[in-house]
């Protein structure tokens, strides 16, 4: 596992190097270097950027949750064993709006909607 880890975390320090760099780059064709900046400016960018990666790490996570959970559960109204799909929904995170993926459960019997916890 350690070696897994460290082939992740040297592959993560790549992308962000790279992203880091194209970035920078995309800030520049966009006209952000076209005179002195701010540094605010520079910040700013880097923010919005950083927000941008947070919400599709935390849609990915969700979906990555999602599809471990079991693929059946109880229905906890009636305890028929109930088929799990999924939906989609868009949340507002602290970095903005995310479309996340979660389990749900429709009971014929109860006609009725539920989210399974693990």
């Amino acid at each position: 596992m350690d070696a897994r880890r460290r082939e992740l975390e040297e592959d993560r320090e790549r992308l962000l190097k790279k992203l880091a760099r194209v970035d920078t780059e995309l800030a520049g064709v966009n006209g952000l270097f076209d005179s002195v900046p701010h540094y605010q400016q520079i910040e700013e960018a880097a923010h919005r950027s950083a927000e941008e990666l947070s919400r599709r790490i935390q849609q990915q996570s969700s979906r990555e949750v999602a599809v471990q959970q079991s693929a059946k559960c109880d229905c906890p109204w009636c305890g028929r064993e109930i088929e799990i799909g999924f939906i989609k929904r868009t949340i507002e995170s602290a970095d903005g709006p995310v479309e996340i993926t979660e389990p749900q459960g429709k009971c014929p019997t109860c006609r009725r909607a539920f989210f399974p916890s693990a």
